[in-house]
């Protein structure tokens, strides 16, 4: 059990209505309020409500982008990694779980795709009645431009995390991401920035801001279209770090943002 903090030892036992700094309960996925909200905007809800709050409740799976300013070396060995060792090691559990034979590679990403187009189907990486968590292999994500720049494996962090089979690859996600590497980040999230259409001579301001992620995949975005941006301005955050950082914490960001040097740089507000 986490020891509590020494400062906290003749505080009130009162509830403050506030969540602990252990508690790990998981969060209430419902909501009475915002079901009457949304359902009160349009008569599309009270038919399909049932559907679009359970795909709300769904878990996102984990994506994450690689640096554009890689050498080619190392983005070709990340790649590699991905296609090779890391794919068979999700395709082999999957078949030990499910007890089927080992589906081909190619057919990796038609499989993720007709299990999100099934309609009352479970979430990815979702635990059937016998407790079982089949998480599909990882697939680079079509729309995102380049060969292999983008990849998503079919469950949440916390449920490759979990199992023990998953270990190199979550510890390489980590790892990689601390070092910059790659940059974990939401696939709804990295949409906005293929819209804006940034150019060097534009100016951008994010005004949610945390970490970052968008700003750095417009600074990577200008560095692959040969446009180096003029600068990244962030505001100076506790320790030192800024929030212009990207996926997974200031420093890790931080540090893939230092990455893109001569690209782009940091400089405090």
């Amino acid at each position: 059990m986490p020891k509590r903090n020494r400062k906290d030892r003749h505080k009130s036992n009162a509830p403050s209505g506030k969540r602990g700094r252990w508690n790990n309960a998981p969060l209430s996925t419902e909501s009475a309020g915002f079901r009457r909200y949304y359902q009160a905007q349009s008569s599309l809800f009270s038919d399909e409500w049932p559907q679009f709050e359970k795909s709300l409740q769904s878990p996102l799976p984990t994506v994450f982008r690689l640096n554009a300013a890689l050498p080619k070396a190392t983005s070709d060995a990340i790649k590699q990694r991905m296609r090779g060792e890391f794919y068979d090691m999700f395709v082999q559990e999957q078949a030990k779980q499910l007890e089927q034979p080992l589906s081909r590679p190619d057919e990796a990403a038609k499989q993720q795709t007709t299990q999100q187009q099934t309609k009352n189907k479970k979430p990815s990486g979702a635990a059937d009645a016998a407790g079982v968590v089949a998480v599909p292999p990882p697939i680079s994500l079509p729309w995102y431009p380049g060969d292999g720049e983008c990849w998503q494996v079919g469950a949440h962090i916390k449920v490759v995390r979990k199992n023990a089979s998953f270990a190199s690859f979550h510890d390489f996600v980590v790892q990689a991401n601390d070092n910059g590497f790659i940059s974990r980040q939401e696939a709804v999230s990295m949409v906005p920035a293929f819209l804006l259409d940034v150019r060097r001579h534009h100016h951008v301001l994010d005004m949610c801001a945390a970490p970052g992620s968008k700003t750095l995949q417009l600074a990577e975005m200008l560095c692959r279209a040969n446009e180096q941006p003029l600068g990244v301005a962030s505001n100076p955050v506790t320790g030192g770090a800024t929030t212009s950082s990207g996926g997974g914490g200031s420093s890790g960001g931080a540090r893939a943002a230092g990455s893109l040097r001569p690209c782009c740089s940091l400089h405090r507000g």
